[in-house]
């Protein structure tokens, strides 16, 4: 089985990574196997996982002070716990979308600790899964005043259209190959055209 983590937030098409893994074992919900494709809008290096791995960090070095300093606390142990399980919880914290093929659902969740929360709502009947692009100049602005970096960065969207000509979800990645991949699975999957 083939599960792909793909970006989007809320359905949104956005600019983040992607990542595509081959997995033996399907999803599994209470009624059985579901074939899933997931999108995370999981990016390793953001503000949010960046300070959650910051904390991390912190509650690590807590824990292994004692080890190393002459002079700790006793509460050393407790204080790198909590900063480690809080680093945790901010880490695994983010949003994505699931989409269920043979049920021909959607859910657009908020995961935690990889528990998964989202109203599930039903695909309508598409006209087609569509791959487009776009082109936009992206600057950094590290100190809010002068760009370090700047650049074109051009994104394909895999996009599922309903039969009244309006987006369901959007898809984003930034290789055309991969994009016509999942737009390929999509189509068979869900049994629509792929334009």
């Amino acid at each position: 089985m083939v599960r792909l983590f793909l970006d989007t937030k809320e359905g949104v098409p956005r600019r983040d990574t992607f990542l595509l893994s081959f997995e033996s074992p399907p999803s599994f919900s209470i009624f059985g196997p579901m074939p899933m494709i997931q999108s995370p809008n999981v990016k390793l290096f953001s503000g949010p996982r960046l300070l959650g791995m910051a904390f991390i960090g912190a509650g690590l070095f807590s824990i292994a002070s004692p080890y190393f300093m002459q002079e700790s606390s006793g509460n050393s142990l407790l204080i790198g716990l909590c900063f480690a399980v809080f680093g945790l919880i901010i880490t695994t914290t983010h949003k994505g979308t699931r989409v269920d093929t043979d049920n021909k659902r959607i859910q657009a969740y908020q995961a935690i600790l990889g528990y998964k929360t989202g109203e599930w709502n039903a695909i309508p009947n598409l006209e087609g899964i569509y791959v487009t692009n776009t082109t936009d100049e992206h600057s950094n602005l590290p100190n809010g005043i002068s760009p370090t970096l700047s650049g074109k960065v051009t994104d394909y969207h895999v996009m599922a259209i309903s039969e009244d000509m309006q987006p369901v979800f959007a898809l984003n990645f930034s290789d055309i190959d991969k994009a016509k991949k999942v737009a390929k699975q999509l189509g068979e999957a869900l049994a629509v055209k792929v334009v």
